[in-house]
């Protein structure tokens, strides 16, 4: 299974990626949702924040030469891009990992609240 610009991680700090939740407040956000565990999709989530604030600063080239779709996004999208992957990541872990169709749909409302919840206050936890 591949997620949405996953190859991102290769290149973006350890210390950058705490999994789901807001760096700090992790204990908050739970990472597993029933037997999937969403802390590759948060990760690529983290990724993309901290290279969106490092495109504020300057062309990115690492990440350019990695995934230049994520880099042309982040640029003329910004921070909703980044939500919107994390959102789909989220959606394919939960297709793939989930153990029946049922479980898999009983997890959707929770992914959309969790998606909405970013939107609207994970700008308060960027850079």
């Amino acid at each position: 299974m591949k997620l949405l610009h996953e190859d991102v991680l290769s290149i973006t700090p350890k210390k950058e990626l705490n999994g789901c939740g807001p760096q700090g407040f992790g204990w908050l956000v739970p990472d597993h949702y029933g037997k999937v565990d969403f802390t590759k999709a948060g990760d690529i989530h983290d990724a993309c924040y901290f290279w969106l604030e490092k495109l504020k600063g300057f062309k990115g080239k690492p990440l350019r030469e990695i995934d230049e779709q994520l880099h042309r996004k982040l640029i003329t999208e910004g921070r909703s891009y980044a939500d919107e992957v994390f959102r789909v990541n989220m959606r394919i872990l939960n297709r793939d990992l989930s153990r029946s169709k049922i479980l898999g749909y009983l997890r959707v409302p929770i992914i959309e609240l969790y998606y909405q919840s970013v939107v609207r206050f994970g700008g308060l936890f960027s850079n």
